[in-house]
């Protein structure tokens, strides 16, 4: 936070949950003066009565108590509440892999490790809050957007205008934190949360590039680049996100090639990082995303992204592009997107004369593949820069 300590842009309703009642009345007395509803439970069970009661902001869950533990108590939260619709922070002093995976694997959103240090907790809670607040409002818009008659219109005016101040508070939080925390565990979760933050700001860029896309606004260039090495520069931008979510993830094999690709290179940059983001979200620490570009039927080039995550309900797969399909399986339960990034992806490799599609197995992964028109030998090899493109299509990157 800047300055000793700042109000939140409006007062949180906290629930903290630990049978350690000093450290109850330290995390207390950390947040009241900020501007936090601060509520205490002693255990599990109490903690379960009192989520009935009303509603919630963010949830501080110490992992080892008697009775209920911290686990039992975050599955049996998130049973009825996704982690966008409340979050939980997870407090513990155990800091091995195991822990965290299980903790991941039930959706925790974030850990507080003991002991408990103010600047942490400021910017962990300043981070969650402005994140879930975001996502509340952008769920809102989306809802409104929805029933409206100039959607496209109200989603570049409204929305992407309303995400730019509570994103680049939350983004210059992480960042003042960061200048002062040594390299660590708590330098490495904010790392991730201001992933989390530029992927936000992507997808207010998708937003503006479905809008574009549908009323033929945005029309793609049609010349030769190299698939292969596309695919190479997109893994190594995304290596950092892959890093902090545990998850390894590998391009094409040092000297392996693919024909090259005829479409617009920035548009294919975008579309990637998209689906490669998408990967590593659904993908648990200890997994693998491998992506690649090969000699697809007919003259083509595929570009395929692969993953061991979570897979996809076959009743979705169907559906898994249409715009806002992915709030709908967010309130599910079922998925954590905004409906628009894959939504944008077919637009794009559409507009492209292409095709996408995906296969996927519920608890095995998915297997996203784009396909191409493959360039004419006779083409000259030229190039497109992405920085370029985007420059000129006004609109910000994924990663």
């Amino acid at each position: 936070m800047r300055g000793e300590q700042a109000e939140f842009i409006r007062q949180a309703r906290i629930l903290v949950v630990d049978d350690d009642e000093a450290c109850r009345n330290l995390l207390a007395a950390f947040l009241a003066p900020i501007g936090c509803a601060v509520t205490q439970a002693a255990d599990g069970r109490e903690a379960l009565e009192r989520l009935e009661d009303g509603s919630w902001d963010v949830v501080l869950l110490d992992l080892i108590m008697p009775g209920l533990s911290g686990f039992e108590v975050l599955a049996r939260i998130r049973e009825t509440r996704p982690q966008e619709v409340l979050p939980v922070i997870l407090i513990t002093g155990q800091d091995d892999a195991d822990t965290r995976m299980e903790a991941l694997a039930l959706r925790a959103n974030d850990f507080l490790a003991k002991p408990i240090h103010h600047a942490e907790v400021m910017a962990r809670m300043g981070t969650i809050l402005a994140m879930h607040w975001a996502r509340e409002e952008l769920e809102e818009r989306l809802t409104e957007l929805r029933n409206a008659q100039d959607l496209k219109d109200l989603l570049i005016n409204c929305v992407i205008h309303d995400l730019k101040g509570p994103l680049t508070s939350a983004k210059g939080n992480i960042e003042l934190a960061l200048d002062r925390l040594p390299d660590g565990p708590a330098a490495r979760q904010l790392r991730r949360a201001a992933d989390a933050i530029d992927r936000t700001v992507g997808m207010a860029a998708d937003a503006v590039a479905v809008a574009r896309m549908e009323e033929e606004k945005l029309r793609p260039a049609a010349t030769p680049f190299d698939a292969a090495a596309l695919v190479r520069q997109r893994v190594d931008v995304l290596q950092g996100m892959a890093a902090t979510r545990e998850v390894a993830l590998v391009g094409p094999e040092p000297g392996a090639e693919a024909p090259a690709a005829r479409g617009d290179e920035g548009l294919m940059a975008r579309v990637l990082d998209n689906l490669i983001v998408n990967a590593l979200k659904h993908t648990p620490a200890g997994g693998r995303v491998t992506v690649g570009a090969e000699r697809g039927p007919e003259g083509t080039v595929t570009f395929a992204v692969v993953d061991t995550g979570e897979g996809i309900p076959a009743a979705w797969l169907h559906r898994i592009f249409d715009k806002f399909s992915q709030v709908e399986m967010r309130r599910k339960g079922l998925g954590t997107d905004t409906g628009l990034g894959l939504t944008f992806c077919k637009l794009a490799v559409e507009a492209q004369g292409g095709r996408i599609e995906v296969d996927s197995e519920p608890g095995t992964g998915s297997t996203f593949r784009v396909s191409l028109p493959g360039a004419v030998a006779s083409e000259p090899a030229a190039l497109e820069s992405v920085v370029r493109w985007q420059t000129a299509a006004g609109v910000a990157a994924v990663a």
